[in-house]
């Protein structure tokens, strides 16, 4: 099979994003297109929020949604090879499991993917401009005429993950760059046991619920990615993560956390996740990160905020006037305004705003 060169896979990805609306119709027709160069019998897709690295939403194959939650299990339950973490921070990028067997004992292997007949995987961490918005994994059945990746397949993911990962963090932005409010105060609740199977729920939970799964394209009982992510570090690490901010369509933003509720019994325990509507404050603080704003950067933004000139600005932060004058310039290219106004109301006034 003739390999497809960079320029053709650029084009194609840009073709794809000029006709798809949201990042999910996009990986799926990525993914369409790299299985006429990459023979595989499975795949998950995840757009990730490149500060914590949560998935934010999942295209995932079925017979994979079936065993996801086994993956992500030893995925943070200990250090197993190739992880997506370890990839990121000894810059890799791509780790094919074929390459450890005989090697390295791999649980998700020899407990989760050998016993439901796949023989190998590939993992591609989409990293553009030195900041991660996706995890690629590509799933290969022992059945198949070749049940292992080959060389030539991660030389084509090497070409691939960049223009995947430049087109995932233009999704990323325009996500953030779209207004939403949602009057509602409603606290969404959701308490599951250890195996991520909901006990109860109320309504705002379970509106929130349904419209996470439509956009991954999933039913009930499959808990959404960014909740399973959540929900199985906090069990791994027995420590919360950050807070997540959602996109939900036709709701806004949501700030998802998870925690433990611990019974008078011995190790007894449950895990509650809150869903609340996503506040200016959390708005703020969400957006400021996500452009990639160093911490001076951020304390200048708060003191525009305040209406402090950059006169005060500068004294309030004991830096000379022209230092303030530079950290102000580059607020601006980073967030891609012209002024101080523009800078507020993209970062903070216009989620003050009802509909």
């Amino acid at each position: 099979m003739k390999s497809k060169g960079m320029d053709y896979w650029r084009l194609r990805s840009d073709e794809l994003r000029s006709k798809s609306n949201d990042s999910y119709t996009y990986r799926k027709n990525m993914l369409l297109l790299l299985k006429e160069q990459i023979p595989f019998d499975a795949y998950c897709c995840t757009l990730v929020d490149p500060v914590t690295l949560c998935s934010i939403g999942a295209v995932t194959e079925h017979s994979i949604e079936a065993i996801h939650h086994q993956i992500l299990k030893i995925e943070y339950d200990e250090t197993d090879v190739y992880s997506f973490e370890s990839l990121l921070k000894d810059g890799v990028y791509i780790g094919r499991l074929s390459d450890s067997l005989g090697i390295q004992r791999s649980r998700r292997y020899e407990e989760v993917l050998k016993p439901n007949h796949f023989s190998d995987e590939i993992r591609c961490v989409l990293v553009f401009q030195g900041r991660c918005y996706g995890f690629l994994t590509l799933f290969k059945k022992q059945q198949a005429a070749n049940p292992f990746f080959s060389n030539e397949d991660i030389d084509r993911l090497k070409i691939i993950g960049p223009i995947m990962a430049e087109a995932l963090q233009a999704y990323y932005l325009s996500i953030i760059e779209v207004q939403t409010f949602e009057g509602e105060l409603e606290q969404g609740v959701i308490i599951l046991d250890t195996q991520l199977n909901i006990i109860s729920l109320n309504s705002k939970a379970s509106k929130t619920l349904d419209s996470l799964r439509k956009m991954e394209d999933i039913a009930a009982p499959y808990l959404p990615k960014p909740l399973q992510v959540m929900c199985t570090r906090l069990l791994a690490r027995h420590q919360p993560s950050a807070p997540l901010l959602i996109p939900v369509h036709e709701q806004g933003y949501i700030v998802a956390q998870v925690s433990i509720l611990r019974s008078t019994q011995e190790n007894n325990f449950q895990i509650a996740v809150s869903l609340n509507n996503a506040t200016p404050k959390d708005m703020l603080s969400y957006l400021m990160k996500a452009y990639h704003l160093t911490l001076r950067e951020q304390e200048v933004v708060l003191e525009i905020i305040k209406g402090s000139s950059t006169k005060e600005l500068a004294q309030h932060l004991m830096i000379s006037y022209h230092t303030a004058q530079d950290h102000l310039k580059a607020v601006f290219q980073k967030v891609q305004v012209s002024n101080r106004n523009e800078l507020v109301w993209k970062l903070f006034s216009k989620y003050q705003m009802e509909p």
